[in-house]
């Protein structure tokens, strides 16, 4: 809205929406209006993504209004374009390279089932999304390393680099602290994220605890009710399930970490941190996509030695967190503004 345009939001939803959340995107957008997913077996036999197949609804959604753009929110959402006209201008924000996405959540999964049901997601989103990207007219990355992949031999007026929205007058100045704890958050029923801090807790949590006396590890996240009994077995952790508000957990935090070992896209607990003024500390994965140079924005480790070193140093020098913070946070300001990339898009 501060581009001077006026947004209508299609949403899909797979569960009642409250209404005072329903209240607050009807005070700032046009108008809103809301699609059940659904779930069947018989989505597998359409040839589609089981993402896309479960939105299905979305195509009998015809837009009676001559919209300057439709922004779809994934290839997931595709199935909204039979109810587009062919004057409608379409972008496509890419979150991930889908494909890649769910065959790395396929390798982090234990369970065969599960396991069986990403692989044929990451095969059918490679066909899924090459068949969404040629039908819309602008191709627009969150991850720059995505968007340098496909950006090569593509017309620069149409495949595009818009990263996430980040609005550096609500960033929190740094607070440099060396007895704060090591904070983790991610949803833990997501197999890449429980298999990137089972990875921690196993190979570097005791390095820590046998070299920082104060050390902590505070992890927070969502289990969907299963909760995180699994964390029982390790001393000096203390778990949030599903916290409404991580603002003192962020103002408690000497460290943020991102072990992550799987993924694809641009992961944004890692630039949520960073906007909350707290350092970071992650493997290459877990700052895939974000141009953060290791060493200015943030300590980088892929070994659980390089990885237990790099909090190590961060813990226990205040002036080295707020330089590492302050440089993140300035990247951030300069990179990651998507104002002005929009207005030109919108503009074109």
């Amino acid at each position: 809205m501060s581009l001077g345009v006026s947004v209508d939001l299609l949403a899909t939803v797979s569960a009642d929406v409250h209404p005072s959340h329903l209240q607050l995107a009807r005070a700032k957008l046009g108008r809103v209006r809301l699609v059940r997913r659904r779930a069947s077996l018989f989505f597998w036999i359409t040839g589609m993504p089981y993402q896309a197949a479960s939105r299905s609804g979305l195509a009998k959604e015809y837009l009676a209004d001559d919209y300057d753009l439709v922004i779809l929110e994934s290839e997931a959402v595709a199935p909204v374009l039979k109810g587009l006209s062919a004057r409608d201008k379409v972008a496509l924000r890419v979150h991930n390279n889908e494909s890649a996405y769910f065959h790395a959540l396929a390798r982090s999964e234990k369970r065969f089932a599960k396991k069986a049901y990403y692989f044929l997601e990451s095969l059918l989103f490679r066909h899924w999304s090459r068949r969404v990207k040629n039908r819309c007219d602008y191709v627009l990355h969150i991850s720059h390393r995505e968007f340098s992949r496909e950006g090569v031999g593509e017309p620069s007026s149409r495949v595009r680099f818009l990263p996430p929205h980040v609005d550096a007058a609500a960033m929190q100045a740094p607070r440099p602290k060396t007895r704060g704890s090591v904070l983790c958050v991610g949803n833990l029923f997501m197999p890449n994220n429980l298999q990137g801090l089972l990875w921690y807790l196993e190979n570097v949590h005791e390095l820590l605890r046998a070299r920082v006396p104060f050390y902590k590890l505070v992890v927070a996240g969502n289990t969907r009710g299963a909760g995180a009994g699994f964390l029982d077995r390790y001393q000096s952790v203390e778990f949030h399930d599903s916290p409404t508000c991580l603002a003192s957990l962020y103002a408690d935090a000497s460290v943020f970490i991102n072990p992550i070992l799987e993924g694809a896209g641009v992961k944004m607990r890692s630039i949520n941190a960073m906007q909350q003024g707290v350092p970071l500390v992650s493997t290459s994965v877990g700052v895939e996509g974000t141009g953060l140079a290791p060493g200015v924005h943030y300590l980088g480790g892929d070994t659980p030695e390089e990885f237990a070193s790099a909090v190590e140093r961060l813990l226990s020098e205040a002036g080295l967190q707020e330089s590492i913070a302050s440089e993140a946070q300035r990247y951030l300001a300069e990179v990651f503004d998507s104002r002005a990339l929009l207005s030109e898009l919108l503009a074109s």
